[in-house]
């Protein structure tokens, strides 16, 4: 699942993190990876059509999983299931919510922590992870080294100090920005009057 999921579909990431706080602390080794994965499967979080007549435990699918989730070698993961799984951790890891490296225990934020114990909602988890989020992931081959959530707000307090805000037409011009530099970004939607 990737960013744009993530924006899009949010929802989705609750029931994730919900099943992998009950491993918080468990070792991302290859038996490590498959008790989470088909626990993704009995929280219904994660689907199969081929298994949907399927009475579906925890021994079944320790041996299912293998032989039908496949993905070549990624971030560490070797290929096979344990590359497939990762599809679940990326997005939360790159937003800080996980911490999950290949045969590390699995770690969870406090902000993630907080949202599976009811304490936060889910907008608010994701409006804090998303000031957090450095777009240069480790994780993603990314040309824009800058958080562009962080470039939005510091150019909205300097609009802001000078007696402005900050337009829609502004806003998606800054989409734009390639260096996040407020100043630069300033002095060019003044010039052309946005």
């Amino acid at each position: 699942m990737s960013l744009e999921v993530a924006v899009r579909n949010p929802e989705r990431y609750e029931g994730i993190l919900r099943t992998f706080a009950k491993f918080e602390g468990k070792v991302l080794d290859d038996e490590g990876i498959l008790d989470v994965y088909a626990q993704l499967f009995l929280d219904d979080v994660v689907t199969a059509e081929s298994l949907s007549n399927v009475p579906l435990s925890k021994d079944f699918l320790v041996k299912w999983i293998p032989k039908n989730c496949s993905h070549n070698n990624e971030w560490g993961y070797p290929t096979g299931y344990q590359a497939a799984f990762t599809r679940y951790l990326k997005t939360l890891s790159e937003f800080g919510f996980i911490y999950a490296q290949y045969k590390q225990p699995l770690k969870l934020s406090a902000v993630a922590k907080s949202l599976v114990n009811y304490k936060i909602t889910l907008s608010e988890a994701f409006a804090v992870q998303s000031m957090r989020f450095w777009r240069k992931s480790p994780y993603r081959r990314v040309l824009n080294d800058f958080n562009f959530f962080e470039f939005v707000m510091d150019t909205m307090i300097t609009l802001h100090a000078k007696g402005h805000r900050m337009s829609y037409n502004q806003f998606m011009v800054a989409l734009f920005s390639d260096d996040g530099d407020v100043d630069n970004y300033l002095t060019q939607v003044s010039q052309v009057k946005i």
